[in-house]
């Protein structure tokens, strides 16, 4: 499990609204389940970018990532490009950003 990948779908879809590239109800249902997908997994070990042997563990990047995606959700939210629930998503977005900011370092 990789969870990066879907920052990287996700910000293309983005890119792809923010270029004019006309979306259609597959790519917003597809769009929808990736975030859904996410959102249940996000907290959960991963490979990593770099697929390391061993456990699945926590990542900075993968964590990072999620959060990307549902940033990105929700500016075409608010572009009116995507139908999804802003409440829940800004919520999720902020938890993400608050496990990066006090989990995602070591203090010196």
């Amino acid at each position: 499990m990789q969870l990066d990948v879907y920052g990287y779908v996700v910000e293309t879809l983005y890119l792809a609204h923010q270029s004019g590239v006309a979306r259609c109800g597959d790519t917003a249902v597809l769009h929808q389940r990736l975030v859904e997908h996410l959102a249940e997994r996000w907290q959960m070990p991963d490979e990593g970018i770099w697929e390391v042997r061993g456990e699945r563990r926590h990542f900075v990047h993968s964590k990072v990532m999620a959060w990307a995606v549902v940033d990105r959700t929700i500016r075409l939210v608010e572009a009116g490009a995507l139908d999804a629930g802003l409440c829940a998503l800004m919520e999720l977005r902020e938890a993400i950003r608050h496990e990066v900011c006090t989990r995602g370092f070591e203090p010196v």
